[in-house]
């Protein structure tokens, strides 16, 4: 009784498992670190200082990616 539970559950997971493999593969991750490129270098000792002043802390970042990307991107 529980080796046929086991193998119903198998048969019903396995797929699922590597339909979600296959499209992991497909995953893009970009990682952009900016709260240092971002903070002016007179305000890099103090940043908490610098996010609670009312200042233009407006940031401008290029980004590369190196593998193609299918739509819908998030």
């Amino acid at each position: 009784m529980v080796i046929s539970a086991f193998l119903l559950v198998g048969i019903v997971f396995i797929p699922i498992g590597l339909v979600s493999l296959f499209d992991s593969q497909d995953v893009v991750e970009i990682i952009d670190r900016y709260e240092t490129d971002c903070i002016p270098l007179d305000s890099r000792n103090d940043k908490v200082g610098f996010i609670q002043s009312p200042q233009d802390k407006t940031c401008h970042r290029n980004l590369t990616v190196p593998k193609r990307m299918k739509r819908p991107v998030y």
